[in-house]
């Protein structure tokens, strides 16, 4: 449950961070590691 759960948490922050990506927002800062 909890691995579900942490998968569930990377999907919506990975999905935040290209919807703010592609409204041009500008996440230059925002850690590289975590692009998958």
């Amino acid at each position: 449950m909890l691995r579900l759960l942490g998968t569930i948490t990377q999907v919506v922050l990975v999905s935040l961070w290209r919807f703010n990506l592609t409204r041009g927002e500008g996440f230059q800062e925002f850690p590289s590691r975590l692009t998958y």
